[in-house]
């Protein structure tokens, strides 16, 4: 019978703080309490047996005197439940770690998994402006890999610089050319973003999302106040439509704010904002997208978010569906029934 070898183990890098009783070992935002004289001594000689690859709990307690042997074998069962220490499968290349990938390590995924999730994630983002821009970055920044920017007259915005930044992060696809290939290149998620309002300007990408069965993420700055959501997904969440249907079912004159809403690409020059707005609002539709394909902790979909910069204060409330929502409701999906498809009487009798 074949012997059964000990597991290799590997050390994850830790701060080390020395206090009058003893130790903190602090990663990610855990901190483990060693006490005891000793304490730093042990784990330095805990950290110089990992110095040259991984090794065995056995092999570090070996470096210990005997009658020592098993409190420290119990000392590093505690590192690997804390995961300090973990198995050495997978991928053992010695690069720094990112705070992404200590990130996924505090929520208990496996960074190298995580990161081949992220980056085989394709995602669209109609608006070339500023906020699209901003979520582009954050997002190369946690590993997506591929971005196209779908370029929309009543989204672009003006900034000097903009377009040439985009190009440099993803593809620009003029929107009608884009909507022809989008069922042979159907991205992920499909975001649709405006700097300067304009919410019913993004309703054109919510039915397109909905057609393709794409999920759907709007993202506006309306009035001082940043909006994210709902994250849409065909068939399970209310859509953007959804959410307009119940915000006029409460506006007062909600025609003549609409009509301002759909001219709001040729009001920029006199839209009113602060670029910490944007670049929150920017990274609150970063971090969601981010939240929901790594499975992070509390993801949601189906919830709008709204920022206020000036009151300080961020609100998530959930969109519950339109019963008779233009773009999502099943009543606009039922087959009709043939009333002229003839029976045959046997079959009647049969049942």
């Amino acid at each position: 019978m074949a012997e059964t070898r000990p597991p290799l183990l590997r050390l994850l890098p830790f701060q080390l703080i020395r206090r009058p009783e003893g130790l903190i070992v602090r990663r990610g935002i855990e901190q483990l309490l060693l006490g005891g004289d000793e304490a730093a001594l042990v784990l330095e000689t805990i950290v110089t047996a990992f110095e040259h690859g991984p090794t065995t709990a056995e092999a570090v307690a070996g470096l210990f005197a005997e009658p020592d042997r098993p409190q420290i074998l119990a000392l590093l069962a505690y590192l690997e439940s804390r995961r300090i220490l973990v198995p050495a499968v997978g991928n053992l290349s010695e690069a720094e770690e990112t705070e992404t990938d200590l990130l996924y390590w505090q929520f208990r995924q496996d960074p190298e998994s995580s990161g081949r999730r992220m980056a085989s994630l394709r995602i669209a983002i109609a608006g070339v402006n500023r906020i699209g821009l901003r979520i582009a970055e954050t997002l190369a920044a946690v590993g997506v890999q591929t971005i196209d920017f779908v370029d929309d007259p009543m989204l672009r915005g003006d900034p000097v610089g903009c377009t040439d930044a985009v190009n440099v992060l993803g593809r620009v696809t003029p929107a009608a050319l884009w909507e022809k290939q989008v069922a042979d290149t159907r991205p992920h998620c499909l975001v649709a973003a405006s700097d300067f309002g304009g919410q019913q300007l993004l309703l054109r990408w919510n039915r397109v999302a909905h057609q393709h069965d794409v999920h759907f993420l709007p993202v506006t700055i309306e009035e001082l106040i940043g909006y994210v959501g709902p994250f849409v997904v065909p068939g399970e969440t209310a859509c953007l439509a959804c959410l307009r249907a119940r915000q006029n079912a409460n506006l007062v004159n909600s025609a003549d704010r609409r009509l301002a809403e759909a001219q709001a690409h040729r009001g920029q020059h006199v839209s009113v904002g602060h670029p910490a707005l944007l670049a929150i609002t920017a990274e609150i539709a970063a971090f969601e997208i981010h939240r929901f394909y790594a499975a992070l902790p509390q993801w949601r979909v189906g919830h709008l978010i709204e920022y206020n910069l000036f009151g300080a204060s961020m609100s998530r409330r959930r969109v519950f569906k339109a019963p008779r929502c233009a773009v999502c409701s099943p009543l606009h999906e039922a087959v009709p029934v043939n009333q002229r498809k003839m029976v045959p009487m046997t079959a009647l009798m049969n049942r």
